[in-house]
């Protein structure tokens, strides 16, 4: 049976490994797991199936170079509170890890358990915009063969919904305001994020008013400036006085 316990140190968030376990990390974010209890002297090995993660031995930390090359180094091992930082954490962590445990005077094994460390999801990201009147909420997922499902909170009634092919886009038709929440379900698990969605903004009588005046205005400059046009550009006779002269002089 397995226990996953967490516990905070600061900023940070421990899971509890000095027994049976399941610890959850979030990828490419540090991944701190408590394997050892501090009050005591010991020795100690991690493995990874067949494969020798570190040795503890003699005040003396030696991973094996498969998860700590000269290159990257992921992987630390605090000996002084038996704690293991991972950072960042990958896929390839994934699985089942044993912990060996001796007392360090008489050579005697005091824990033989197994950690399970598994990758949380990544929580989706939200996106609305407004197309036609329509709100269109997009759920994003950086996982792998993601599933979407969505809801809503109670009292958004009155609205038209519909889905795209995959679920990941949710259309909203309808004049409310309402919270809705992505959920999404992959191989590592299942996470959902809620955002508040607002009414698409509509056009507004003022808004139409100063519209209609700038579309007057604009073609009462474009009939004058035509008439002023074709007046100055009509020949004038011998004799004949400019109707455009005249029309100053009345002025």
């Amino acid at each position: 049976m397995y226990l996953f316990i967490y516990f905070c140190v600061g900023w940070k968030t421990i899971c509890d490994a000095t027994h049976e376990a399941t610890c959850y990390v979030t990828l490419g974010q540090p991944a701190y797991v408590q394997l050892v209890a501090t009050n005591t002297t010991y020795q100690m090995s991690l493995l990874k199936g067949n494969d020798r993660v570190f040795v503890f031995r003699r005040s003396k930390v030696t991973f094996q170079d498969s998860f700590n090359s000269t290159i990257l180094k992921r992987w630390f091992f605090d000996s002084t509170n038996g704690t293991l930082l991972i950072n960042p954490a990958d896929k390839r962590d994934l699985g089942t890890y044993r912990v060996e445990i001796y007392d360090e005077n008489t050579g005697t094994q005091t824990s033989n358990h197994n950690i399970q460390l598994t990758i949380k999801a990544s929580p989706p990201t939200l996106s609305a915009l407004c197309f036609n009147g329509e709100r269109r909420v997009t759920c994003v997922s950086e996982e792998h063969n993601p599933q979407y499902s969505w809801s809503l909170a109670e009292g958004s009634t009155g609205v038209d919904l519909k889905l795209s092919t995959d679920n990941s886009t949710l259309s909203v038709r309808g004049d409310l305001g309402m919270t809705v929440a992505c959920t999404v379900k992959t191989h590592s698990g299942m996470t959902s994020t809620s955002q508040t969605i607002s009414p698409c903004p509509g056009i507004s009588p003022v808004f139409i008013s100063v519209w209609l005046a700038e579309i007057i205005t604009l073609i009462a400059l474009l009939v004058g400036g035509c008439y002023l046009y074709t007046t100055n550009s009509t020949p004038v006779m011998p004799g004949q006085k400019s109707r455009f002269l005249v029309l100053l002089l009345r002025t």
